[in-house]
């Protein structure tokens, strides 16, 4: 497939795994750096738990990681620049394997090699770190960055709930990248279900909560939102082809049809998507 925008590095193209830097019971997050295109590259690696008993036949969140990078791609959202699908073998996290949730220690019974979520380290802080005093300082500050807007939409389009402060970073207070779009279409944590998702459904949505005031005190805020999401109206089928190559990739041919039944509700949603932010601030819809 041509102009694919995750690249997969080989195992012999990892160059070193340093450190565990998160350790919880959805994923773990590890420090390192891989070689790509000749550079020496570094990034945070996420693995999600390939198979295990919790989850039936694995976590959804890689494939979620995919999918919403590729959205928000679609919408020059600022994110980390470069994105991978990392081919690790269980002999490149020896010296970590104490840090390792049973989650990902339990896959690796199974699986010399797990694939894993990759992308390029950005050498900022988490907004709940840099805030943690400061609730309102960070809601004043995202309100005023360039692509909250497009931002929001991404969140709605994808049904990410889980797009809190602690998942937006900043360097400065004025630039922000989103990261971590491992749960989607759920309100719980857990994985997403076929027969749970609903096309036109408000779901929890951090980003668009902090602007209903603003909106409802003044109605043309609600119509910027509207409007810039009519401008990339319908582009989520020029992604379809890449999400389908990597669920191809990774999903048994009798699960094939369960995220295909995924990719039609964000299709739905984004050809929506102005009804469902209408609906959201109780607007006529457009």
């Amino acid at each position: 497939m041509n102009n694919i925008i995750i690249k997969t590095i080989q195992p012999f193209d990892i160059l070193r795994v340093d450190t565990a830097e998160k350790n919880d019971i959805v994923s773990d997050v590890f420090t390192g750096n891989v070689l790509y295109k000749g550079e020496d590259v570094p990034v945070y690696f996420k693995a999600y738990a390939y198979d295990h008993p919790h989850v039936g036949k694995g976590d959804r969140g890689l494939l979620n990681e995919i999918i919403g990078y590729l959205i928000c791609d679609l919408y020059k959202v600022p994110q980390p620049e470069q994105a991978f699908l990392v081919l690790m073998p269980k002999e490149n996290l020896t010296h970590l394997w104490s840090d390792l949730s049973d989650r990902i220690k339990k896959s690796y019974e199974t699986y010399d090699v797990i694939p894993m979520f990759a992308t390029q380290r950005i050498y900022a802080k988490a907004l709940s770190l840099r805030y943690n005093h400061s609730r309102q300082a960070i809601e004043s500050e995202l309100r005023k960055w360039p692509h909250f807007k497009e931002a929001l939409i991404c969140d709605e389009i994808m049904a990410n709930t889980d797009r809190l402060p602690r998942n937006i970073l900043t360097a400065n207070s004025k630039d922000f990248w989103l990261i971590d779009n491992g749960k989607l279409a759920i309100e719980d944590g857990t994985n997403w279900q076929s027969t749970g998702l609903i096309e036109h459904n408000n779901y929890s949505n951090y980003l668009a909560d902090l602007v209903i005031k603003d909106i409802q005190a003044d109605s043309k805020k609600g119509n910027l939102i509207i409007q810039t999401a009519l401008e990339k109206f319908k582009a989520f089928k020029q992604i379809i082809a890449e999400c389908e190559f990597w669920i191809d990739a990774f999903i048994s041919s009798q699960d094939r049809e369960i995220w295909q039944k995924f990719l039609a509700f964000l299709h739905s949603r984004d050809d929506n998507i102005t009804h469902i932010l209408s609906e959201r601030y109780g607007m006529l819809s457009l």
